[in-house]
């Protein structure tokens, strides 16, 4: 069900049928957009195959166990919810205070969305706080890995962590990221059926289109109804990226200095050495599709810096990555890749919206904490023992 090749196929063929089934509601593709989705779903998809052929012929058709050597993760977990029982509370709090420094009446959800994206467009003092509860949501994933460890009650407390502590950031992609990986986790660890994977996406779509409709998201003042809202947001999210790819190869006004794989740490570092290049922008440019948009897919780099190769080979080695991180999950006897793969499949949907790959280093390395901190406290637990 959660087969990397299964997902891209349905994601992209999706975007395809939309488009063709509603033709007017927004421009129309150029040929050069339709050939790139067919290049990014061949290499995609031609990645996926060969990291397969060779990943069998590495793995064996063994099936999975799990091991029997992580007796330190219940003591990691009480650590873990007391740290963060503190560090979550005074988050929160100084959150609050800052918020009713901007002015912020913390009843008037749309008001704060609007400080919390000026913040992230300049200073970053709120993004830093959040920075906690971003990491409480990783930690929650990850202890759902190993929830054949877990008590029911202990499983049942990081569920509700990391549902609160995503909702807590006020952004839907950590609230997608939490229930793409739990679910699959979850489904994984055979706790829930495919029904159990379909009610998870129920409950995802219902709390994503409130949160949408308490931040006033897409309102812009005019007081749209709560079922404008929905269509709105449903229009904006499941099809519009598509449209600002074809827009950007249309026009070519969404030019990025220095390339668009290039971070900004790389290039904070080669100032240090004379190399100025000017940094990348917090987000993109919007452009009118007709609705205004600001994400482009996960294409949009790749054919940004390397063209229709640029799509094959990334496609391609994306396509293999995922597919490694798949057969790893399944065959190896480590829940840290059952960990690692479910947290890749939230990269995999953003790809119809935008690039989640190369664009947010911050976001995978704050991910990767979870894995690196129980490693450092297994290694000192069997030191004192």
């Amino acid at each position: 069900m959660f087969s990397p090749r299964l997902i891209f196929s349905l994601l992209w063929l999706s975007q395809i049928f939309l488009h063709v089934i509603f033709p007017d509601a927004f421009y129309p593709f150029e040929l050069s957009t339709w050939a790139v989705i067919f290049f990014c779903l061949v290499f995609f998809n031609f990645g996926t195959i060969i990291s397969s052929y060779l990943g069998v012929a590495r793995q064996g058709s063994g099936k999975a166990t799990f091991s029997t050597k992580n007796e330190y993760i219940g003591r990691f977990f009480c650590w873990f919810v007391l740290l963060y029982a503190v560090a979550s509370g005074l988050a929160g709090l100084e959150l609050y205070r800052a918020l009713q420094e901007l002015g912020a009446d913390m009843l008037n959800l749309p008001r704060v969305r609007e400080i919390v994206i000026a913040d992230f467009n300049g200073s970053r003092s709120l993004y830093n706080l959040f920075r906690v509860f971003y990491l409480g949501v990783g930690f929650s994933i990850f202890f759902v890995a190993f929830s054949r460890y877990l008590s029911r009650g202990q499983l049942a407390l990081v569920l509700v962590i990391g549902l609160l502590s995503a909702l807590v950031t006020t952004g839907r992609l950590y609230l997608l990221l939490y229930f793409l990986a739990a679910t699959a986790l979850l489904y994984r660890a055979k706790l829930i059926s495919p029904k159990g994977v379909l009610f998870a996406g129920f409950i995802f779509a219902g709390l994503f289109f409130l949160v949408a409709i308490l931040l006033g998201k897409g309102d812009g003042g005019g007081g749209l109804s709560v079922l404008e809202s929905v269509l709105w947001n449903s229009q904006v999210y499941l099809m519009s990226s598509v449209s600002c790819f074809n827009d950007y190869l249309v026009t070519g006004h969404q030019q990025i200095d220095g390339g668009a794989l290039l971070p900004n740490v790389v290039r904070e570092s080669l100032l240090n050495i004379g190399i100025n290049i000017p940094p990348k922008p917090s987000l993109n440019p919007f452009a009118e599709v007709p609705v205004p948009c600001n994400t482009y897919t996960f294409m949009f780099p790749l054919f940004h810096d390397g063209s229709f190769f640029g799509v094959a080979l990334g496609s391609f080695l994306i396509g293999a990555a995922h597919q490694y991180l798949y057969l790893k999950s399944a065959h190896a006897n480590r829940p840290v890749w059952g960990y690692l793969y479910a947290i890749s499949i939230y990269a995999l949907f953003m790809s119809v919206f935008e690039d989640a790959y190369f664009s947010s280093p911050g976001f995978w390395v704050s991910l990767w904490m979870p894995p690196i901190t129980y490693y450092l406290f297994q290694t000192v637990r069997l030191r004192i023992a």
